[in-house]
């Protein structure tokens, strides 16, 4: 049974509204277009998408049973990080990069959190 599952997750740091998906590709494509607004134009072909307008923020992941979907998960969290420094006009370089990474491993901790209750 096709499956997808939504979690709304907290960002205390930026206040970026990340719904993150977990499931079925053709399922979360469908939910894009629900949702409408241009989302539709991003439809994910491939085993993890991250999508953002600027104010809000998506991120999908086929799996995370999987060595694999971890490493998936990892990497669009890197594109998530991304977009919301750059909608919040925070550069980043080497010289203030504990930014990015404070942040990557708050959201990942706060994702994992949410999942596992």
């Amino acid at each position: 049974m096709k499956k997808l599952k939504q979690y709304e997750i907290e960002d205390p740091m930026f206040c970026a509204n990340l719904s993150f998906l977990v499931g079925d590709r053709d399922l979360f494509n469908k939910k894009l277009k629900e949702w409408g607004d241009g989302l539709e134009n991003n439809l994910a072909k491939g085993n993890g998408k991250t999508i953002t307008d600027g104010k809000y923020f998506i991120v999908w992941v086929k799996e995370m049973d999987s060595v694999e979907g971890m490493g998936i998960l990892l990497h669009e969290l890197v594109h998530y990080v991304f977009f919301v420094l750059e909608a919040r006009r925070v550069n980043i370089s080497t010289d203030n990069d504990e930014v990015f990474a404070y942040y990557y491993a708050m959201m990942y901790r706060n994702i994992m959190s949410k999942i596992k209750k």
